[in-house]
């Protein structure tokens, strides 16, 4: 584990404590600086790829100028030695946003717990408020749901018999386990994810005085605050003949920081389905309200139940066969 990772860690689960806004500091600084390292190496990665199809067009030459070729091949290694650095600062800032925003959920869950139970006690409009702030809050940290690393419908189309050798059944094993520990993991987001979206819509009729308090700046959801949650100008707002609509565009900024985990997880619907990948216009999410995003989120949750049975009978026949 690297040493600038572990300083990070001991702060955070020893300096910090219980203090949510010094957390978010910490998240929004190495989220700002992880995003500034992919985009960097996006750019070297690009001009490396230029240079390697430069090298292979002038080695493809009749006559190639090997001394061109040497000085872009030093050049190639030059930018693959940045790639590298870039990657190892990126896997260190990762890890460091995965902890601490772990430390946030788990903040954020206490402060959830606790607006539920004042709420029963008292029907407090700020209260309402507040719950959608931290639900907003805890869906940012959440991690992005990866693909799944095998194919579902290998998983469904496994048969087990008697003919098969001992070594045959010790692949199948290995398999069906991982395949059923991601399964899992998915399947507890989802449920996570189909309570959250849940209160949302419920909380809905809170959105407009959420949206106001982002406009004072108050309210804002942890992230790279500078890049794209930066309150938007007063010129972007208007006022509707009833005072209280807030522009799309405002609407729009506070929840941009939800695209990544819907498309996530349209990406995983589509590859559970075996419907192959889904197309851009529906990756980006463009006409998804809360609304289908429950559907999707609802649909997902059962093809994973399906194939976390499937997986649960055939370990079980594995079993039953040994």
């Amino acid at each position: 584990m690297k040493p600038l990772f572990l300083l990070v860690v001991a702060i955070v689960y020893v300096g910090y404590g219980q203090n949510i806004e010094k957390l978010e500091t910490v998240y929004e600084e190495y989220q700002y600086r992880l995003n500034f390292y992919q985009n960097r190496t996006d750019s070297v990665q690009n001009k490396l790829d230029l240079l390697i199809d430069r090298i292979d067009m002038e080695k493809g030459r009749e006559n190639p100028d090997q001394e061109m070729i040497a000085e872009m091949m030093a050049r190639a290694l030059s930018l693959s030695d940045t790639v590298d650095a870039f990657g190892n600062r990126i896997e260190t800032m990762q890890d460091t946003v995965e902890h601490v925003g772990l430390a946030l959920n788990e903040r954020y869950t206490f402060k959830i717990d606790s607006l539920n139970q004042a709420m029963k006690n008292s029907a407090d409009e700020q209260n309402e408020v507040l719950l959608l702030r931290y639900i907003l809050k805890r869906m940012h940290v959440s991690p992005v749901l990866p693909e799944l690393s095998f194919d579902p419908l290998v998983l469904e189309s496994l048969q087990i018999d008697t003919e098969d050798t001992e070594t045959d059944l010790e692949i199948y094993s290995d398999f069906l386990s991982k395949a059923r520990a991601e399964l899992t993991a998915q399947y507890e987001v989802m449920v996570l994810l189909e309570q959250n979206v849940g209160e949302l819509i419920r909380l809905e009729e809170k959105a407009v005085t959420f949206l106001e308090d982002v406009e004072d700046g108050a309210m804002l959801p942890v992230g790279d605050v500078r890049q794209n949650y930066r309150a938007a100008s007063p010129a972007e707002y208007t006022e509707e003949s009833n005072g209280n609509m807030i522009s799309e565009s405002a609407s729009r900024k506070s929840s941009l920081f939800m695209d990544d985990h819907i498309r996530s997880v349209l990406m995983l619907n589509h590859q559970l389905l075996g419907s192959g990948e889904p197309s851009l216009s529906q990756a980006g999410n463009k006409k998804m309200n809360n609304e289908d995003y429950l559907e999707m989120i609802h649909q997902t949750k059962e093809s994973l139940k399906h194939y976390l049975e499937t997986t649960r009978y055939k370990l079980g026949k594995l079993k039953t066969d040994e």
